[in-house]
């Protein structure tokens, strides 16, 4: 684990805060979330809620969770009408092909 990755207490959210990167999730951290540094960017896991977001330095992408295989499906599609699944890294999950 990197050390920007964070374990969101009621003890430690105001020191982790300010070290969040993407603004949209500073504003919704909370006990029981995971905040992280990725390559280029931010995660942050709500595992209770299933939810998710990454930054890769313009505004977050937000999506489903999914704590077994630490994976981010986001909400919304892409220009071709696909959902893009994201790695705890960030990292854009390639799909399969045989999925179409």
């Amino acid at each position: 684990m990197n050390a920007t990755h964070f374990n969101v207490t009621a003890e430690n959210i105001n020191d982790v805060r300010p070290m969040v990167d993407a603004i949209d999730q500073r504003l919704e951290l909370a006990p029981g979330c995971e905040t992280w540094g990725i390559a280029g960017g931010w995660m942050t896991a709500w595992p209770h809620e299933g939810r998710a977001a990454v930054m890769h330095g313009g505004d977050s992408v937000w999506g489903d969770w999914d704590p077994n295989s630490r994976t981010l499906i986001t909400d919304e599609p892409d220009e071709d009408g696909r959902f893009i699944v994201y790695d705890e890294n960030g990292d854009v999950v390639p799909a399969d092909p045989d999925c179409d």
